[in-house]
C-alpha cells in the first residue's frame, strides 16, 4: 500500500522482456517487500520503508523513508547517507564481496534469474541521483563473493604496540596478531601496554595476506597478574630457592646443592667399618 504523495528517496526500475509495465507478479511484489525490510534493518534511518509510486505499472516502484529529528540539522542527511553506504558501486569490492544486506540480495537474485536487470537510482541533495545498474551478469558474479558476517568473540592475550594516536592495539596469542581499535568512547592510557587484557571483539576470518583486523572491540578489560608465590621460614636442612618463580616452580629449585651437613654426613657414613 502506498501512503501519502512524497519524493521517493529509492527508486528501483526493472527492465527486461519479462517485465512489460505493469506486470509484476504477487511473488515480485514479496520480494521488493523484503527489499525495504532488508534496508531498515540495515539502517535505522532506513527503518519504516514505505512505497509512495508505482510509476508504470509496478515496474519502477519508489520508496521513502520517514523523516527523523537528525534529518532537521544542518549538513545532515542520514538516509541518503545510509543508501549511498549500502548501494556504492553495487556494494561490491574485491577484498570483502558483496555487503548488501542478505533481503537486497534475495531480490536482486530473484530477478536476475528471470534475465531482468534492476536499476537503482538514489535520490541526492546535491547534483543528479546517484544510478548503478544491477544486471543479471552482475549478480551473478557478485553472488560468487559473498561478504562474510563479522562474528563477536571473547579473546585473550596480551596488548602491545599502541599506536600514536591511542586508538588501536596489538592482540598477540596463540602465535597469531590481531590489530584492534580501542572500543567507542574509550581513551587507553599506559596502564594497558604489555598486560595480558581480555577482549570482545567482533572480526571476519584470518587473511591469507595483509595484516588481521577486528571489525570493531566491544570491550577491553585487564586480567589479574599471574600469582607470586611467598614462603614462610624456611624448613631446616632445606636450602629455599634463590629466585622465586612467580606462577609455579619445580622441586630442583629448591635445592642448589647439598649443605656442609649434608656432606660431613655422608663422609661419616662412607668411613665406617663394616660391621
Amino acid at each position: 500500500m502506498t501512503r501519502k504523495r512524497q519524493n521517493p528517496d529509492l527508486v528501483l526500475r526493472l527492465q527486461g522482456l519479462n517485465v512489460p509495465d505493469g506486470t509484476l507478479g504477487g511473488e515480485d511484489l514479496i520480494q521488493l517487500a523484503k527489499i525495504i525490510k532488508a534496508l531498515g534493518e540495515a539502517s535505522p534511518d532506513l527503518a519504516g520503508g514505505y512505497l509512495v509510486s508505482l510509476t508504470n505499472g509496478s515496474s519502477r516502484p519508489g520508496v521513502a523513508f520517514p523523516t527523523r529529528g537528525n534529518d532537521e540539522l544542518p549538513g545532515m542527511h542520514p538516509r541518503e547517507t545510509s543508501l549511498l553506504g549500502i548501494f556504492q558501486n553495487g556494494g561490491y569490492t574485491k577484498e570483502d564481496g558483496w555487503k548488501v544486506p542478505k533481503g537486497v540480495r534475495e531480490g536482486l537474485c530473484h530477478w536476475s534469474q528471470k534475465k531482468v536487470t534492476v536499476s537503482v537510482s538514489i535520490a541526492k541533495t546535491e547534483g543528479k541521483a546517484y544510478y548503478y545498474r544491477f544486471t543479471p551478469q552482475k549478480v551473478k558474479q557478485f553472488s560468487e563473493n559473498i561478504a562474510e558476517k563479522p562474528i563477536r568473540k571473547l579473546i585473550q592475550g596480551k596488548l602491545r604496540a599502541l599506536d600514536g594516536a591511542d586508538s588501536e592495539f596489538e592482540l598477540h596469542f596463540d602465535h597469531q596478531k590481531l590489530i584492534c581499535p580501542f572500543p567507542s568512547g574509550s581513551r587507553p592510557t599506559g596502564l594497558y601496554f604489555e598486560k595480558y587484557v581480555e577482549v570482545v571483539v567482533f572480526v571476519k576470518s584470518r587473511p591469507t595476506q595483509g595484516p588481521w583486523r577486528a571489525i570493531r572491540t566491544e570491550s577491553i578489560r585487564l586480567l589479574p597478574e599471574a600469582p607470586h608465590l611467598e614462603f614462610g621460614s624456611a624448613v631446616e636442612g632445606m636450602v629455599p630457592p634463590s629466585v622465586r618463580l612467580p606462577g609455579g616452580f619445580q622441586l630442583a629449585h629448591f635445592f642448589n646443592g647439598p649443605t656442609p651437613e649434608d656432606i660431613e654426613a655422608l663422609c661419616q657414613a662412607l668411613s665406617r667399618d663394616d660391621e
